[in-house]
């Protein structure tokens, strides 16, 4: 198990049959609510037991909902590298972990979260049956509050953390503002080692309106991966009513990697860009090879040794934090010479890296490479992807537009050029929160024209980002497109029965159709369903 699946402590669903239709199911926390103060993760990832295959041309996704809106959608594909399978020899089989989130991701917030499986997602090795449609709950009572610097960060060293306080407070199903706070005077945070909890840092706090500052009463360098606990009770509230309200225990995970970027430079230089180079270099046999990016070592503290390890381009939040699940690219790393170790794509040498416009981090790993100092620890450079002014294409609906819903998204670029794609990369659309995977399809009679889709329209109010996957290519180059949306639409919520007329067609929230017909005739499970009709109107129904 990685490093990061062993730091975070995981939702997870247990299925243990010989036969997966009659299987039963327990999840690990339990079902139900989930305090953070034991479970820091969240509901963060599922693992499923036993020996099984993913059917990788299921239809549908693997959905991951917050109080009953998609939040992220896995596809069978696997092209995100969103499985992992441990314990077993085969590529493809074995027991299935599926993550959602960072550590500080938004599955630590408070609500109803629910995982549902679609039917036929997963086979059972043994038997070859395909698995029943699955679905888990879990309630966090107890969210994270804001903390600064982000948790889940890679950092060189720890000494001060700022959080903010709720200026409104939920009791059950009433809210009440905050009119003052205040510290207790018997519960202090500390900071600890993950790895050895005996290892304490202790630290004081200061209380400035609703901003608490935590200071460590010595900066922290050593790396290593760490835990700030805050303890119950250590802030105490008192609401515009009088009532007075303890918080409850909270933890953050931070890392410490070692300050290896020192006199590290690289080539092409951090900046801005409208789309990284290709460059050649030479290996020390004398044989050419092609690369994007090319670490380079001071003369006086060479390389000695080139370990394993994947260097991972990500986007950059404004915080300037990262996710390295969360990646645009990857590229694997050859020593060149003892002075330089060339970055080649993994997905193929000889290829342009050019991710949609945004500021990413070209993350290094920890022990990537060994000098005379040790191993290296993890840094990162900045890059800032311009718009690519020799790219050109039209999107509809325009980048900028105001729209009730999105389904489809088409881009067409100019005439006689090629497009190509492949069914199991997939564009994202996402509002920071929630992100939803579309599949494109390129026009057989226009191969210069893609058409990226959802399985059912999308409503959710607010501001969309649209991403096109790395490897879609253009006459062989690969393209990145962007463009943002408002969703304003009247249908967000679920609307009583509605019997729309002439037959349509059901899908569950996942995607799957499920019936066709009179919808006034049909007798489904009690739940919510997306209903269109043969001229592509839809309306959420509640059975």
């Amino acid at each position: 198990m990685s490093t990061f699946l062993q730091s975070v402590l995981t939702a997870g669903a247990l299925a243990m049959a010989a036969s997966a239709w009659g299987a039963t199911y327990s999840t690990a926390p339990a079902e139900g609510p989930v305090n953070l103060e034991d479970n820091p993760g969240g509901v963060n990832s599922v693992e499923i037991y036993g020996s099984y295959t993913i059917n990788r041309e299921a239809e549908g996704f693997i959905s991951l909902y917050q109080n009953g809106n998609v939040i992220r959608q896995v596809p069978a594909s696997n092209k995100l590298d969103l499985y992992t399978f441990e314990g077993y020899s085969k590529v493809d089989e074995g027991m299935v972990h599926v993550t959602f989130f960072s550590v500080n991701g938004p599955a630590k917030d408070g609500g109803t979260y629910k995982m549902t499986v679609p039917a036929g997602f997963f086979n059972n090795a043994s038997t070859g049956d395909p698995t029943e449609e699955m679905e888990f709950e879990w309630t966090i009572t107890n969210p994270q509050l804001p903390i600064t610097p982000a948790a889940g960060g890679h950092y060189t060293s720890l000494k001060e953390f700022k959080i903010t306080l709720p200026k409104i407070i939920s009791q059950g199903t009433k809210t009440e503002e905050v009119s003052s706070y205040a510290l207790s005077t018997d519960s202090v945070p500390w900071l600890y080692e993950l790895i050895n909890p005996e290892v304490v840092y202790n630290s004081s706090v200061k209380l400035d309106g609703n901003v608490a500052t935590i200071t460590l009463d010595e900066e922290v360098k050593t790396p290593e991966t760490y835990n700030l606990y805050i303890p119950f009770k250590m802030f105490e509230y008192t609401t515009v009513s009088g009532k007075k309200i303890t918080s409850k225990g909270m933890n953050y995970s931070y890392y410490i990697d070692p300050d290896s970027k020192g006199a590290m430079s690289i080539v092409p230089a951090e900046g801005s860009y409208e789309e990284f180079p290709v460059m050649t270099g030479t290996t020390p046999q004398g044989g050419e090879f092609d690369y994007t990016f090319c670490l380079q070592f001071p003369e006086d503290a060479p390389m000695t040794i080139p370990l394993r390890g994947q260097v991972k381009l990500c986007p950059l939040a404004e915080d300037g934090t990262y996710d390295t699940n969360t990646y645009v690219a990857s590229f694997s790393a050859f020593k060149a010479s003892p002075t330089q170790l060339a970055l080649t794509p993994i997905y193929g040498e000889g290829q342009a890296v050019s991710p949609v416009p945004g500021k990413y981090a070209l993350v290094i790993p920890a022990n990537l490479y060994m000098t005379a100092a040790g191993r290296n620890g993890a840094y990162y450079f900045v890059y800032e992807v311009l718009p690519n002014t020799n790219l050109k294409y039209t999107i509809e609906p325009a980048d900028g537009s105001a729209v009730k819903s999105l389904s489809e998204i088409t881009l067409t670029f100019e005439e006689g050029k090629t497009l190509e794609a492949y069914a199991q990369d997939y564009a994202t659309l996402t509002n920071g929160i929630a992100t939803y995977t579309m599949q494109g399809t390129i026009d057989e009679d226009q191969p210069n024209k893609i058409v990226y889709s959802l399985p059912i329209p999308m409503t959710v109010n607010g501001v969309w980002s649209f991403r096109t996957p790395i490897e879609l290519t253009l006459d062989g180059a690969s393209v990145g497109v962007m463009a943002t949306y408002t969703v304003d639409g009247n249908d967000t919520g679920v609307s009583a029965v509605v019997y729309p007329e002439g037959d349509v067609k059901v899908f569950t929230l996942t995607g799957l159709c499920v019936a066709e017909g009179r919808l006034r005739s049909m007798q489904l499970p009690a739940g919510i369903y997306v209903a269109v009709d043969a001229e592509g109107n839809a309306v959420k129904v509640r059975f």
